[in-house]
């Protein structure tokens, strides 16, 4: 598991061109504003699922805003009382 909590304009997880995501889950917090953006969009794209504490993390959060172009969109990034509530969904998975 990799969790970030941070507000930095620059990513903390470093890109070298080759990224195994395999059994990895990760975890970020603290990007609230369009610019900040932990891990690098080749995480999003590879990325099975995407959950938000909140819808507003749409149009905040650089991760998330980053996902659109990768095929995500609104109603496929729950928020996480959704996978607590109704566990596995799905719609929830990037096709």
């Amino acid at each position: 598991m990799i969790i970030t909590t941070t507000t930095s304009v620059e990513l903390v997880i470093p890109f070298d061109g080759q990224i195994d995501l395999t059994g990895k889950h990760f975890a970020a917090s603290g990007s609230f504003k369009s610019l900040m953006q932990g891990f690098p969009d080749t995480i999003i794209n590879e990325a099975d699922y995407l959950f938000v504490d909140s819808h507003a993390a749409i149009s905040e959060c650089a991760e998330i805003i980053q996902s659109k172009p990768f095929g995500y969109n609104e109603n496929m990034v729950p928020e996480l009382r959704s996978l607590v509530q109704c566990g596995n969904n799905k719609n929830m998975k990037k096709e």
